[in-house]
């Protein structure tokens, strides 16, 4: 049982009417919205989430491609039996694959009453999602932050209040669709779940610092993928039952009588990421982080891997292949590559360690 489930217990009685929306309210939609909702007819958006779960889920039960199937599954059936989101209905679900754009993109929307919640969906297990998040080092917009704003766009037409959230990646999306989409007047808040950061030159936009006072942000206290990049915004840091990187399945975030339970500040770890990443960039030009990223990804491809669970076994059958690429890289690319692969690295020894000491 998770967190979630336990909120939906203690206060999935009360509709929406009676008690306004929670951050957590907001953090079960951006988790709805990683759910297989490609196996649901188009024609069938609209319904209610009750009538949505046996399409979304036409067998009855996971297929095991994400890992956070099982924790998804049990969600909807909590959903289902909760009067609380008794009355919400899903509409305008878009999801996009596109290799040659190097694009991963959902979304969907949430109505009930005059309020409408957009939830952007995070990285996938992709290689492609994975290739997009790193372009958002040298690159803005990247194809996903484009299609958030158009998607905002064409949703906004109802005469409803807005609301944005989502997680990881889906949290930067529902930022920046926020601040860049065509009346950000009608968004009435923004919620990032240890959503990446953006490029200092987007930061020091009008449009940003229009916005940034919507922002709600929430991190976990050993957050990694929350560190990337620059933040303008003040965050909250969350408890969660995991450890290192592994604290970004936000399943495992602690709630407490319906709140976040709050920590003061992140771990050591995460400083220490955080401090690290910032100084790299800083000494690393936006066209040295393109060719590094694209030798990462060239790397990845001569592993034959579609998803990332086959990088490792695909790498060692490849060896040959690596190397070859490896040796093509210029000697100061070479060793910017070296210390970017070190600080990824060092985040996952430290979470590595931090599981020891737990056992």
């Amino acid at each position: 049982m998770t967190y979630q489930d336990e909120y939906l217990k203690w206060r999935g009685d009360l509709v929406f009417c009676k008690e306004t929306f929670s951050p957590v309210d907001m953090l079960i939609f951006s988790e709805l919205v990683y759910s297989p909702l490609e196996n649901v007819d188009p024609s069938c958006f609209g319904k209610k989430l009750g009538e949505l779960f046996p399409l979304v889920y036409p067998d009855g039960v996971v297929d095991g491609t994400s890992s956070l199937d099982e924790e998804l599954f049990y969600l909807w059936t909590q959903l289902r039996e909760a009067p609380r989101f008794e009355e919400i209905r899903l509409v305008n679900f878009v999801s996009k694959f596109d290799v040659s754009e190097q694009m991963q993109f959902a979304a969907a929307t949430f109505v009930f009453g005059d309020m409408m919640v957009i939830a952007f969906r995070g990285t996938d297990a992709s290689i492609i999602g994975w290739k997009e998040d790193l372009n958002m080092g040298y690159e803005t917009p990247i194809p996903s932050q484009t299609e958030a704003v158009a998607y905002i766009d064409s949703v906004s037409v109802r005469n409803k209040d807005i609301y944005l959230c989502g997680h990881s990646k889906g949290g930067n999306l529902a930022m920046y669709g926020g601040a860049f989409c065509k009346k950000p007047k009608r968004i009435k808040a923004i919620y990032s779940f240890d959503g990446p950061g953006f490029d200092d030159d987007i930061l020091a936009t009008n449009k940003w610092m229009a916005t940034m006072e919507k922002v709600s942000s929430y991190i976990p206290e050993s957050s990694i993928i929350g560190m990337i990049l620059s933040h303008s915004c003040e965050y909250t840091i969350v408890k969660s039952d995991n450890v290192g990187i592994m604290q970004h399945d936000p399943f495992n975030w602690h709630i407490d009588a319906g709140r976040f339970e709050e920590v003061a500040e992140t771990s050591f770890g995460s400083r220490l990421f955080r401090g690290t990443m910032q100084r790299f960039l800083a000494s690393c030009p936006k066209e040295q982080r393109r060719v590094l990223v694209e030798t990462v990804f060239k790397i990845i491809e001569a592993s034959g891997a579609t998803i990332t669970n086959d990088i490792i076994p695909g790498l060692l059958r490849h060896l040959g292949d690596v190397k070859r690429i490896l040796q093509e890289v210029p000697e100061e690319d070479k060793q910017a590559l070296s210390q970017m692969g070190r600080i990824f690295a060092d985040a996952g020894s430290t979470s590595f360690k931090l599981l020891m000491s737990k056992l």
